[in-house]
């Protein structure tokens, strides 16, 4: 899957494994996601470390999209 991921450039979208819903989650296929000002704080290396190692999972708010998988303990 693609994701729009912090890096040393800034914000680059990069191929990434999809991840698996744990428990009580839903995995959603998000079709669109918005930026905001503390994710172009992240990218520029501010926000501190642990909002940094988040970011190089994926940045972003704010996504719209079908759900595309349940995680166990819930149904549909």
């Amino acid at each position: 899957m693609k994701a729009g991921v912090a890096s040393e450039k800034g914000i680059e979208v990069r191929d990434v494994p999809q991840p698996r819903p744990k428990p009580n989650e839903v995995l959603v296929k998000v079709k669109a996601a918005a930026l905001n000002r503390a994710d172009l704080a992240v990218a520029r290396g501010g926000m501190g470390v642990q909002r940094r190692q988040q970011a190089a999972r994926g940045i972003g708010h704010f996504g719209d999209g079908p759900i595309e998988c349940l995680g166990i303990g819930l149904r549909g």
